[in-house]
C-alpha cells in the first residue's frame, strides 16, 4: 500500500464557494455550494484525497413569545457531499441573556449525533459552548466520539442594508 511523507510545512490550496441567503420577516433560507474547485488534499493527486463538493440547503426562523422576551429559533439543514447525505435539525431558545439549544445530526449511514448547547449574550457579543456526542450508528467512523466546541459571535445590528441604485434614462434619438 503506498504511503506519503507528511511534512510540517503547510500547503495552500485554491478553492471556491458560493451561496445565497433569503430572508422575509423572521424567517430565512439559503443554499450554498462549497469546494467548487475540488482541490486535492495531498500531492499524490489520488481521487480518494480529493475534497468533494458540498451542497447545503438551510432554513430557520425566530418566533417571539411573551412580548419578545422569549425567542424560539427552529432551524434545519440538508447537506450532501459525494455519497453522504446529512440531515440536521434543531431548536434554540433564548430568554434575556441566556441561550439553550439542541440539535440532532443524522448521516444516511446511520450515524446519529445529539448536540446540546448553552450560551450567554451580552450586547453585541455572544459566548456559546456545545457538546456533540455520537449516540448511534457507525462506531468505526467516530467511536463514542464527544466533541466540545466553544465560540464567540459578534453581531452588528441596525446596519443599513439597502443601497440606492440610480438609473439614468437616456432618451431615444
Amino acid at each position: 500500500m503506498p504511503s506519503e511523507v507528511i511534512t510540517e510545512r503547510g500547503k495552500t490550496l485554491f478553492d471556491v464557494s458560493a451561496g445565497i441567503c433569503f430572508s422575509a420577516g423572521r424567517w430565512y433560507g439559503g443554499f450554498s455550494a462549497m469546494h467548487l474547485a475540488q482541490p486535492y488534499l495531498t500531492s499524490s493527486q489520488n481521487e480518494t484525497n480529493r475534497l468533494r463538493r458540498l451542497f447545503t440547503v438551510n432554513a430557520g426562523g425566530e418566533i417571539p413569545v411573551r412580548q419578545g422576551k422569549l425567542l424560539i429559533r427552529p432551524h434545519a439543514a440538508l447537506l450532501t457531499q459525494h455519497d453522504r447525505l446529512i440531515i440536521q435539525s434543531g431548536l434554540s431558545v433564548s430568554y434575556r441573556e441566556l441561550l439553550l439549544g439542541l440539535s440532532v445530526w443524522n448521516i444516511r449511514s446511520g450515524f446519529f449525533v445529539v448536540e446540546p448547547s448553552a450560551g450567554w449574550k451580552t450586547g453585541i457579543v455572544t459566548f456559546t459552548i456545545s457538546y456533540n456526542y455520537n449516540i448511534a450508528g457507525n462506531y468505526d467512523y467516530l467511536q463514542g466520539a464527544a466533541i466540545v466546541k466553544a465560540g464567540v459571535k459578534i453581531s452588528v445590528n441596525n446596519v443599513e442594508k439597502r443601497k440606492p441604485v440610480h438609473i439614468i434614462n437616456i432618451p431615444e434619438l
